[in-house]
């Protein structure tokens, strides 16, 4: 009843899992329902020969599981009392630990027992067993033993440990020569023991981890010296996730002598006990069944043996051992045959073919040893490959093989390859040699710089750079003067990287420098870097000619070279940066009228004195200089048209600066006036002269209507001299004098014809005069015409009618308006039709 209640807790906690979770599903990958004969063909290994396979399990009992997990298995075969893989709710061996493998159907009917099985209960309150899951074969064994590797499993762990509840399983082997170890089956042998026992099974009450919930004392009354707690695994803590069970063994061995070529039946069963609730199950290594348990192995000149082993040709041996698992009061006398590049009796000593496993020992050994050569050849390798001792046919088996590799010389090799490294720098250098041989000696050449040349290890120093080539030698301790020294050869290329930018230089501001690096040994390859400061002055700092900017200020410039290794080499150069603009002149823009003078002034931002002494001075051009000399700093320019002087000057550092005197000569006034104006008493004159000027002065102002015009009218009453200044828009000035001339007496001027159609005639006053009389008389002195005001004029005709053609003769009495003097001309006129 306590069993069936656990069991019913254990199964509602199952139940809740299922219900209130997602399965986390394992590594493991199962293919159930495997064949019978799968099942075998993938536990078979080496010199076992299997037939008629049968398989008696529930199914998806058993399968073919692979995978990562904590079995330390990673393939093989499962059989169980359950299902080998998990699908939907039902739990198979390859789900966490957190699951519960039960079957779901709890209860009757369960599925059938296994007789073998029961009649192993001895001792236990119950001989029934439940869902037995059984796979049975025939096997021929080549061998004088039979061995593979498995791991048993069960959810009984670790609540039933030690408990009257043991699910049962068993590996049963019968045939010839097999002595039984269970009394109730007495033709058949289990197989499956604890390590160092011949009796004790496998069992939930053998190996545990001696905590559960029944007493530890009732697995020891049942087997002595129980619980093995060794074996076990626990697999709650941590909780696996690969593996279902909640506890299982360790990897453990079944093994059985056997008679080679016999005939033999191994039954490989689990099954549970009483119920079919809590599942077990029992994972067996693939290829694990073998029958011939012996081992191959070989050990030379490396430090550890293995199946392969190094010697040197002339040097001492390689051992060639072949190991059964236990000592017999027999020899064994295992054949083998000489494979591989190297040839038996050429390039090793004659091996016969046969090694013999003396009586009471396990190891059989044999002596590979190489043969010099005169010549260097490449490295060998000899295989041995021990057969089978036992004939079970025609058909020889390989059992196992060793390796030996046959050099030339010790295998030897540096900690570091050829290498290349900065100067200054100490090189560690460690020579391994894949030996167990010693001591041995050895030897550095050249052994200056060596720290210590009499041992594989080594720090270098280089006294310069350079190449240098070290050999390193170590030779076996022999009586064999064929055991030739091992040679490693380590080249090393120690560099000192030496740069060259040139001496301290100066510049002007507005110059570019092109620099070059130099480098010592040269960049032949091109993979040197370089780097130079500062960045900012430079076109490109990475190459290896750069050029250096105008318009910098002095500075420090550093090249850095850095080789494909990381040796650093650098230079430093002052770089002097002396201004280029440094002159100014003033004024450096101007006009003039024609004839000004322009003295241009001096001055420079180096030096505080105006005349520059200790300058180069060049004006241009020379032919506007008016003969003055154009290397003096002083000048005084008078162009007489636009002119752009250009001055170029050498300071005392070498830098020319160019500085400009930018003339513009204007027009001076011009004004197109007469020299002098005849004008009568009375009268006025206004000026219309052509000129380029916008500004008028006129002195004296009487007798001017405005002296500031071009163009006044003129009224004086007597002789005067107008002096005027014309000025320009750009203030060119002109001075000049007018000579206004007046005639005090009056002037009549009269025309001796003229024809009516088209005027009248009157006479012409100039003066101050009034008219006293104009009349006109015919030939016979008849008066034709006569008016006093001087504005009207005979219009040819007498009395209405038109007067006849012919010569006329006319009077003109005048007074003078100032002297009231009375004057008379007379004279002739022809009236024209």
């Amino acid at each position: 009843m306590q069993k069936l209640l656990l069991k019913i807790r254990k199964l509602g906690l199952a139940v809740a899992a299922l219900l209130f979770s997602v399965p986390s599903f394992a590594q493991l990958t199962i293919t159930d329902n495997a064949t019978a004969a799968q099942l075998v063909d993938k536990l078979v290994g080496t010199g076992v020969t299997t037939m008629n396979p049968t398989l008696i399990c529930n199914n998806n009992a058993s399968g073919i599981f692979s995978g990562t997990s904590n079995l330390g298995i990673d393939s093989g075969i499962v059989l169980t009392t359950g299902a080998a893989r998990t699908n939907g709710g039902n739990i198979g061996v390859n789900s966490p630990a957190t699951q519960s493998m039960v079957n779901t159907a709890y209860g009757f009917p369960y599925g059938p027992g296994d007789t073998d099985l029961s009649a192993m209960l001895v001792g236990s309150t119950t001989t029934v067993t439940n869902n037995a899951c059984v796979l049975q074969f025939q096997f021929v064994p080549a061998g004088d033993t039979v061995k593979f590797e498995y791991v048993f499993g069960s959810e009984e762990y670790p609540e039933y440990a030690c408990s009257q509840f043991n699910d049962v399983f068993g590996f049963l082997i019968s045939g010839p020569g097999i002595v039984s170890n269970v009394p109730t089956l007495p033709t058949k042998r289990n197989i499956a023991l604890v390590p160092g026992t011949t009796t004790i099974p496998v069992a939930i009450n053998s190996i545990n981890s001696g905590v559960g919930g029944y007493p530890v004392a009732d697995c020891a009354s049942q087997y002595t010296g129980a619980p093995f707690t060794q074996y076990y695994v626990d697999n709650l803590n941590p909780v696996g996730q690969n593996v279902v069970f909640d506890g299982f063994t360790t990897v453990l061995t079944a093994i059985q002598n056997v008679i080679p070529c016999d005939t033999y039946t191994l039954k490989l069963a689990v099954a549970d006990v009483s119920d079919g609730g809590f599942n077990s199950g029992v994972f067996i290594k693939a290829g694990s069944l073998n029958s011939i348990g012996l081992v191959a192995g070989a050990q030379g000149m490396n430090i550890t043996a293995s199946d392969t082993a190094f010697i040197v040709r002339g040097c001492p041996a390689a051992e060639v051992t072949i190991e059964r698992q236990a000592a017999s009061p027999l020899p064994l006398v295992v054949p083998y045959v000489m494979a591989g590049t190297a040839i038996n009796g050429v390039d090793y000593e004659f091996l016969p073919g046969t090694v013999t496993i003396p009586a009471d020992s396990t190891i059989g050994r044999l002596s590979v040893k190489g043969l010099p050569l005169t010549t260097t050849g490449a490295n060998k390798i000899a295989i041995v490959k021990f057969l089978s001792p036992y004939s079970c046919g025609s058909n020889a088996i390989v059992i196992d093989s060793a390796i030996v590799s046959i050099q030339d010389s010790i295998l030897l090799s540096s900690s570091i390859a050829d290498t290349s490294l900065c100067f200054g720098v100490q090189l560690d250098v460690n020579f391994i040699t894949d030996t167990i041989y010693g001591p041995l000696s050895f030897e550095w050449v050249p052994n200056s710089g060596v720290s210590n040349a009499e041992i594989n290890f080594a720090s270098l120093s280089f006294p310069v750079a350079g190449n240098y080539e070290y050999q390193y030698k170590v030779r076996i301790p022999s009586q064999d003067t064929n055991c030739r020294a091992s040679t490693a050869t380590l080249l090393i290329n120690v560099q000192d990287i030496q740069v060259n930018i040139g001496n301290d230089t100066s510049i002007c501001t507005y110059d570019q420098l092109q620099m070059f690096a130099e480098a010592f040994p040269q960049d032949t390859g091109g993979s040197y870097q370089y780097t130079w400061l500062p960045a900012d002055r430079f076109n490109d700092p990475t190459l290896v000619a750069p050029i250096i900017l105008a318009n910098g200020t002095s500075t420090d410039i550093v090249a850095i070279l850095r080789t494909d290794i990381g040796c650093i080499g650098r230079d430093t150069m002052t770089l002097t940066v002396n201004p280029g603009e440094f002159v100014s002149v003033t004024p450096s823009d101007t006009a003039i009228c024609p004839g000004e003078v322009v003295v241009p002034v001096l001055s420079s931002s180096l030096q505080s004195t105006p005349l520059l002494p200790g300058y180069e001075y060049y004006w241009t051009p020379e032919i506007a200089l008016n003969g003055g000399n154009p290397t003096a700093p002083d000048q005084r320019f008078s162009p007489a048209s636009n002119t752009l002087y250009r001055l170029v000057v050498k300071n005392q550092f070498g830098c020319f600066d160019t500085s400009f005197v930018d003339i513009t000569v204007h027009p001076n006034a011009v004004v197109n006036v007469p020299d002098s104006i005849v004008m009568w008493l009375g009268e006025s004159y206004q000026l219309s002269p052509a000129t380029n000027a916008v500004r008028f002065s006129w002195f004296p102002v009487s007798g001017i209507s405005n002296p500031a015009i071009a163009n006044p009218v003129f009224s004086p009453e007597v002789n005067t001299r107008y002096f005027y200044t014309a000025t320009t828009d750009y203030g060119c000035k002109l001075t000049d004098s007018v000579d206004v001339l007046v005639r005090q007496e009056g002037v009549i001027d009269m025309p001796n014809a003229f024809n009516p159609n088209n005027s009248t005639y009157k006479p012409v006053f100039r003066g101050n005069f009034s008219l006293e009389a104009f009349e006109v008389y015919d030939r016979w002195g008849g008066m034709v015409y006569t008016s006093n005001n001087i504005n009207n004029g005979w219009d040819g005709t007498f009395k209405g009618a038109a007067a006849p053609m012919g010569v006329y003769v006319y009077t003109i009495k005048l007074v003078n308006n100032t002297t009231g003097s009375r004057s008379q001309k007379s004279g002739n006129v022809t009236l024209l039709r």
